[in-house]
């Protein structure tokens, strides 16, 4: 069965660390020299814009160059709202909210439209943030009139907040607690896994149903709300705010010291910006070169510890603790979908379509009907068009001319995270699974494809949820019986297997395999033809497989279809095409 971690026993545990922090903390307040406890409180600071970093970088694999222009946005938002406004310490506190808030928000608008049509690692978006953060710059030293120019903002002194006191040492370090927890807490829901599982392959969660572009403008608004906040308490904590604090160098800086702690962690943004600046502040005035050792040590700690000073310190604690296993909870099936049955299909028509790439002609005005409720296989020489049939059907190569038709609506023009809605599945030639996530995590995405409503993103629960078909899966394949084993640790045929298992997880009413069988050995293969065969009576699915060996073929087809050059060839029964001389004539195919 599928186990998780007791809720009861996380609670306990956090609340333990929560009270160590607090603990940490006055007795920092009581052993601190006041201007120690002014610098450390700069440091925090720092630390928070660090953490949205970790958020972007180390979980959704976005890499901000600009967060210092978010940062320098909420410093001098807030110090313009306090201009025009009392300056009491209640009237502070919510304009400081409404500026974070309309910062991450403009930061979510910008990303989701940026985002909206790029799929994978996205360099133009890392250089867009680069452009924000120099043009944030810019106009912070141009518009003089308002933010000062140069010289930078005056920011008014609010009554009883004073950066030297013992006070606002203690804000700060308890709104550091509050993003550290924030972050820690998102990370481990259903959308913090999303965001790993989009970093390790956005198009598989896209064709489990995620918009993922608005995922990661999510995370994004996240990080840019932390840097907000780390600017206006900046703002506070100085007294004055200057162009400086919203240029490429502070961007670039807040980055390594980032990738110093460890940028997977939450704790490595702490950790990283409080030794950078520590070893600033105590080398700075004696050694005339200490930039130079600081940047020989943050080289070091990534060519020896890749994870940062957190990833090296847990993987530390991991080897000496070992495996302890988790405690285990009785598991519960997943709410009712709440897809619309009727815009499920069970069928694809291929009407007079072609497809391109470049100057060649790679599908050919093809006409084919895909039969509801069977097994059909499609063969062919390399080069005959079968992949890129199906990518033109999970919109990947958007078809020239032409139409394909689910039931009755067209997947031309729809993008990858709608197809879940129709009942399509897709399973890759090579396996495209999270290799950063466990066993566990996987599986529980491609369950999450066909239940996660909006109000269980930011909830625990679906991290007990479990169906049936793993159970019987992992009678199969072994591997599922360990699902805390990471997925980068599985063999290539184990990878096969296991994508296989989560695209039916979904509950398909159309599946598309890719030669699900290549690269497996016959023992292997047989296994993933009785599972195929199992699932697809069970749930009377469509299934279109794209297959080399005949005798899998001849195993798993109730109807063949048979293309060259892009075009149809033949189709029938394996028997039918075994005896068409044409199909004889350019395909001899093969067995294992």
């Amino acid at each position: 069965m599928m186990m998780i971690r007791g809720n009861s026993n996380k609670t306990l545990k956090m609340a333990a660390k929560s009270l160590v922090c607090v603990l940490v903390v006055l007795a920092l307040v009581y052993v601190l020299p006041t201007f120690q406890k002014y610098q450390l409180s700069q440091l925090l600071i720092y630390a928070i814009a660090c953490l949205g970093i970790h958020l972007c970088w180390g979980r959704a694999g976005i890499l901000p160059l600009g967060q210092a222009a978010f940062f320098g946005a909420g410093a001098y938002s807030f110090g313009l709202l306090l201009k025009g406004n009392a300056s009491d310490i209640f009237t502070a506190s919510l304009l400081f909210l409404f500026s974070v808030i309309a910062i991450a928000l403009v930061a979510f608008l910008i990303a989701a439209m940026i985002l909206r049509r790029q799929v994978g690692p996205s360099p133009q978006f890392a250089i867009i943030t680069l452009a924000l953060t120099i043009l944030f710059g810019q106009i912070a030293l141009s518009w003089s009139s308002v933010t000062g120019g140069f010289n930078g903002l005056l920011i008014p002194v609010i009554s009883g907040v004073d950066p030297f006191s013992d006070a606002f040492f203690v804000v700060i370090c308890g709104v550091t607690l509050v993003c550290y927890t924030i972050a820690r807490w998102v990370g481990g829901t259903p959308l913090g896994r999303l965001w790993m599982a989009a970093a390790d392959d956005e198009l598989r969660v896209q064709l489990f149903g995620f918009a993922t572009h608005l995922l990661k403008a999510i995370c994004f608004a996240i990080g840019a709300g932390f840097a907000a906040i780390a600017g206006g308490l900046f703002a506070l904590h100085q007294g004055l705010v200057t162009p400086q604090n919203s240029g490429f160098v502070f961007s670039a800086e807040l980055l390594i010291w980032t990738a110093l702690g460890g940028r997977k962690h939450p704790s490595g943004a702490i950790i990283g910006a409080i030794l950078a600046g520590v070893l600033s502040l105590a080398l700075r005035d004696k050694i005339i070169w200490w930039e130079l050792i600081v940047a020989s040590l943050f080289i070091l700690v990534v060519l020896k510890f890749p994870g940062g000073i957190a990833g090296g310190f847990l993987t530390l604690i991991s080897r000496y603790k070992g495996n302890s296993g988790n405690q285990e909870v009785q598991p519960i099936r997943p709410p009712a979908d709440e897809v619309d049955k009727a815009t499920l299909a069970r069928e694809i028509t291929v009407q007079k379509v072609t497809v391109d790439a470049g100057p060649v002609r790679i599908i050919d005005n093809l006409s084919l009907d895909i039969k509801p409720g069977v097994t059909q296989c499609i063969i062919g020489p390399n080069g005959a068009g079968k992949t890129s049939l199906f990518n033109a059907m999970t919109g990947m190569m958007p078809p020239r001319s032409g139409d394909i038709i689910a039931g009755t609506k067209s997947l031309n023009t729809v993008p990858a995270w709608h197809l879940q809605r129709f009942g399509v599945q897709r399973k890759f030639q090579t396996p495209r699974i999270f290799v950063s996530l466990t066993i566990r995590e996987n599986l529980w995405i491609a369950m999450w494809s066909k239940h996660l409503q909006r109000r269980d993103y930011l909830s625990h629960a679906p991290l007990k949820w479990h169906l049936d078909i793993i159970d019987d899966a992992a009678q199969i394949f072994d591997f599922l019986r360990y699902p805390d084993m990471q997925a980068e640790e599985l063999s290539a045929g184990e990878r096969q297997q296991l994508e296989l298992v989560m695209i039916h997880l979904c509950a398909p009413t159309i599946l598309l395999l890719d030669e699900p069988c290549a690269g497996l050995s016959p023992r292997e293969t047989a296994m993933v033809a009785d599972f195929i065969l199992t699932q697809q009576k069970q749930s009377g699915a469509t299934c279109v497989i794209i297959e080399h060996d005949m005798a899998l073929v001849s195993k798993l087809a109730a109807r063949v279809i048979v293309l060259h050059r892009g075009k149809l060839l033949a189709e029938g029964t394996w028997q039918a095409i075994q005896k068409n001389a044409e199909v004889r004539a350019v395909y001899a195919g093969g067995i294992k």
